[in-house]
């Protein structure tokens, strides 16, 4: 039988978070702890880990959403410069 798991530092603050907070993202270097905290909480809680580890939930953004996203002088200056000349 493995031993419990040690209560982490931070595991009030991100309780606290998800309190009010749908959606707590929590970041930490490899290898010390942050996956084994927020699967605990999860766990405790019934949510559902979501980690931008696995690029099936990164989606990178269209030529489309990119292109509507610029203010309409970024896009009008962008588009003469792009104009093949007459």
């Amino acid at each position: 039988m493995a031993p419990p798991l040690l209560r982490r530092f931070l595991e009030d603050a991100v309780r606290e978070a998800l309190a009010d907070t749908p959606v707590v993202a929590v970041n930490g270097a490899h290898q010390v702890g942050t996956r084994t905290l927020v699967a605990q909480v999860t766990t405790d809680l019934g949510g559902q880990i979501v980690t931008l580890d696995d690029r099936a939930n990164v989606t990178p953004p269209s030529p489309i959403q990119t292109a509507s996203s610029m203010d309409d002088r970024t896009r009008s200056s962008s588009m003469r410069s792009s104009a093949s000349p007459i």
